[in-house]
């Protein structure tokens, strides 16, 4: 059926462009409104059929056979795993007000209401807070006080800090605050953000009277304590005088977790007169211990000592050179410490004079998992000057020897991870081949190695052909780079994986994982035309079996 026969019956002028006559003028304007009423008219049904189609619809979506706890889960990821702020908490309430099913899965999911954070404690609703945690049924809880990033007080967050002098004059340390952590819900997680000394030293004094005062003591400590403090040693009052009774974490009840940032002391004051104590039965409780300090002082030695039952150590040393010596007196009673239970260990901006003056005095026999967050390019602990003359050709296999790695855990070390400081403004770092076949070649039961720094991937390759030692780290089955740079050489690196396998006996090599800046709609198609590295990465997936995942780079 054409247009033309579905024309209404009009004069000739409605399809014509000529101009019209005034009957025919007065004619389309008698007309208009009759037609605009029924125009309206229709485009009313119009939407009362759309609703109505909707709503068929909807009877047949699969959301609704979808399991609460289906849905309450993927609330879950769609939330994150970080604590709620202000923001978060009205979000997830926004989720509740949708209708009823997911209001219903929103309260079934506890995990969803178990993390929040609350800028500071002084005039925090802790009833309300309370109220929030009762949803999250049986899932840990965490609570962290305080800022959550150096940004919060730009955007007025109340600090958790206060400038008390004196634990009697606390103004942080609130009777309602105290109440909530003795009587409250019991936490997984206790994090502190941006605290005094003294203001922990006295809310950790006022918990334990509270608690051995009540009649039915039913209160047990948090699971994990998260402690950072505010300022340098001089702004704590941090206790210069070695009296246990002085330290704020002497009344520290037993956790299994506990991570502290020490207060920071400037670098030119030499080694630091202020001292450390943790309770000796808080130490051999630990299972984890996660520690920020940059005191020029082997005081982290003593605490160490005591760490019996530790499984996961994290030590962050802020790029401080140390100073003190081996000879120190108080080391008399040190000797070696051997950390027998550690199985993963983490060490953060460690410049390689403090590894070898700190590590010497510590074994970690049963190592298996180690992780390196730091620069390795250049040593820190050369100027400028003496850098350009005395370069280390072999930064990484110099740092994992001064941590006493392959003396007392290349045996057993099965994981290493090379990982370069976030906050870096510099560009990825760039291990030097040699330095890197030495370091693999002293591995020989690591099956995982992941790195986030750069390497030459054609030299590397010409160097391990020619090692006369065998495949490097023969057990070495999965290998993740995690900042892949634009020039990288990938066939290099695919012909050292096909080197390995056609020249190495039992070479157990299954993946490597690469995270690439991806760009256009098929990246690995667009890789292989531009590297000309079909065939090989064919050979690699079909005939070897080696899984090769390409991932774009979180950013």
């Amino acid at each position: 059926m054409t247009i033309e026969a579905n024309k209404p019956d009009l004069p000739g002028i409605f399809y014509t462009n000529d101009v019209p006559t005034t009957h025919e003028v007065m004619a389309a304007r008698q007309g208009i409104p009759p037609l605009a009423s029924k125009v309206a008219e229709l485009r009313s049904q119009l939407q009362v059929l759309e609703d109505q189609l909707f709503r068929h619809h909807s009877v047949l979506s699969t959301s609704r056979y979808m399991p609460p706890e289906i849905l309450g889960d993927i609330f879950h990821l769609a939330m994150g795993t970080d604590v709620l702020t202000k923001e978060g908490r009205q979000a997830l309430i926004d989720i509740t007000r949708v209708c009823k099913k997911w209001r219903e899965a929103a309260y079934l999911t506890g995990q969803l209401w178990a993390r929040l954070h609350i800028p500071s404690p002084r005039f925090a609703p802790f009833d309300d807070i309370e109220k929030w945690l009762s949803r999250s049924k049986g899932s840990p809880k965490t609570i962290v006080f305080g800022q959550l990033s150096d940004d919060d007080e730009v955007w007025g967050l109340n600090p958790i800090y206060c400038d008390c002098l004196a634990p009697s004059e606390c103004t942080m340390n609130t009777p309602r605050f105290l109440k909530f952590l003795t009587n409250g819900p019991h936490l997984h997680e206790l994090a502190l953000r941006n605290i005094s000394a003294n203001c922990l030293r006295a809310m950790l004094e006022s918990t334990k009277r509270l608690t051995n005062a009540s009649d039915s003591p039913t209160w047990h400590a948090w699971d994990s304590l998260t402690v950072t403090f505010e300022g340098d040693v001089e702004d704590n009052s941090w206790g210069m005088v070695p009296l246990p009774t002085l330290s704020p974490f002497f009344h520290l009840p037993a956790v299994r977790s506990l991570t502290i940032s020490l207060p920071e002391q400037e670098t030119e004051e030499g080694i630091t007169s202020a001292h450390l104590y943790i309770p000796s039965s808080v130490l051999q409780g630990l299972t984890f211990l996660d520690i920020e300090c940059n005191w020029d002082s082997p005081q982290l030695l003593f605490s160490l000592k005591h760490c019996v039952n530790l499984q996961r150590l994290s030590l962050n040393f802020s790029d401080a050179v140390q100073t003190w010596t081996s000879n120190d007196p108080a080391l008399s009673d040190i000797g070696t410490i051997s950390l027998s239970t550690v199985h993963s260990l983490t060490v953060k901006h460690c410049p390689r004079a403090t590894a070898s003056l700190f590590f010497r005095h510590l074994h970690f026999p049963s190592l298996v998992d180690l992780r390196l967050t730091q620069t390795y390019y250049h040593d820190d602990d050369l100027d400028e000057e003496e850098e350009e003359d005395e370069e280390d050709p072999r930064p990484l296999y110099n740092m994992l020897e001064a941590l006493g790695i392959f003396s007392h855990s290349a045996s057993t070390l099965q994981s290493l991870s090379i990982i370069q400081d976030d906050d870096s403004e510099e560009d990825t770092e760039e291990v030097p081949p040699e330095d890197l076949v030495d370091t693999l070649r002293s591995l020989p039961n690591l099956t995982h190695l992941a790195m986030d720094v750069n390497f030459d991937a054609r030299s590397f390759l010409s160097v391990a052909q020619g090692s006369k030692s065998g495949v490097l780290a023969p057990n070495l089955e999965h290998i993740e780079l995690t900042r892949v740079v634009d020039e990288f050489d990938f066939e290099s690196l695919f012909r050292y994986l096909l080197h390995r396998k056609t020249t190495g006996v039992g070479d157990k090599m299954k993946k490597i994982t690469m995270s690439v800046d991806f760009r256009g709609e098929h990246p690995e198609t667009d890789m292989v035309i531009n590297w000309g590295i079909g065939g090989i990465l064919r050979e690699l997936r079909k005939t070897h079996g080696i899984v090769i995942e390409f991932r774009p780079i979180d950013m």
